[in-house]
Formats: structure tokens, sequence, C-alpha cells
């Protein structure tokens, strides 16, 4: 995020914060980032007085992350985590690459603590953005579960999360290429 858009990770984070600030409250507590890459969104995030834990795949990602930011990071796959108790979970393009989002989603329930936050942004699939460019781009295996606002919205409530607000992310405008999601736990 830092790398495309220096302002990006700012950005994100005071969405995460407006929407736990929304739904949840003022009251802060343990995070966990699925997907934190090199660690800047789970790095500012922190520095907001979240008790922030990271999962990350990769390696070279973990080792990165861990010697420059010094934040807890583990890369086991979010169906096998077994850490509980936290207040907000933060999935900023990575729903998309999960290959069964809906046990993903029944593990963090398992994980979380008594209302809690699910905060995520994934393509959306009907915007002109993806017609056009990323289909081009993206190789089946990067995105694996594509989302458009009315499948993103039924898998949400399947997996029984509740105060579902999904919103166009940008200018708000049915063609934006993402779409930010957050949903009481």
């Amino acid at each position: 995020l830092d790398i495309i858009n220096p302002h990006g990770t700012r950005y994100m984070a005071g969405c995460v914060d407006a929407a736990y600030a929304s739904k949840i409250g003022p009251e802060k507590g343990k995070l966990l980032e699925i997907g934190s890459g090199l660690g800047h969104l789970s790095y500012m995030l922190f520095s907001r007085d979240w008790d922030v834990s990271c999962l990350e795949l990769s390696q070279a990602a973990v080792d990165w992350s861990e010697k420059v930011f010094k934040l807890p990071t583990h890369t086991t796959p979010i169906e096998k985590f077994t850490e509980k108790d936290f207040k907000a979970f933060v999935m900023v393009e990575v729903i998309e690459h999960l290959y069964n989002p809906y046990d993903a989603l029944a593990q963090i329930r398992k994980l979380a603590a008594k209302n809690s936050l699910l905060f995520g942004t994934t393509p959306n699939i009907n915007s002109e953005h993806w017609r056009i460019s990323e289909q081009d781009i993206y190789q089946p295996h990067d995105h694996i579960v594509l989302f458009s606002k009315s499948s993103l919205t039924t898998l949400l409530k399947k997996a029984k999360l509740r105060d579902i607000t999904i919103e166009y992310f940008g200018m708000g405008e049915k063609n934006d290429s993402n779409l930010m999601f957050s949903a009481r736990i």
C-alpha cells in the first residue's frame, strides 16, 4: 500500500478506525491483520493504539516486517490460527486470494472477542476497471474468488456477520474498482 500510494496507509488506517468507532465504540484492543505484507498498515494501526498481531504467508515479508516494525507476525494460515479475543480483524485485498473464504470467516468468528469488527477491501468484479484491465493482469491463481457487492453481502451474511456495510471504494460509484466492507462479528 505504501509503495503504490504513500498516503494510502494512513487513509486505510483511518477507515479501520472509523468503521470500528461507528460499529463497536472507542475502546480499542487486540487487532489481527490477515495478509499483512510488509507490515505498513499494521504498524500504522499500532501507532494508533491498537495491540496488533499479523498473519502473513510470505516468509520474506515476515522477516522484513519483524525487523523493521517489531510486530508479532505469524506465517500460519487464518484457518489454522488459534490465538483468541481479537476486537478487530483487517483483510485488505486478501479475501479474494482465499480458497475458501467462508472457512476463513468461520475461523475469524472463533477467534473474535464479543462484539468485534471485520474490515476489508476486495476487487469489485462488476467494475469497469476490472472488465478492462484486471482480468488481463491477474492469473487465475492470483484471485481465486471474485466478488460483487451482492456476492460479498451473501458471503458475510452466510458467515453470520451482522451490521454489514459495503461501500464502493473511491468516489462511491458502482464502477469503482474495489469494495470496502465492515461487519460486526
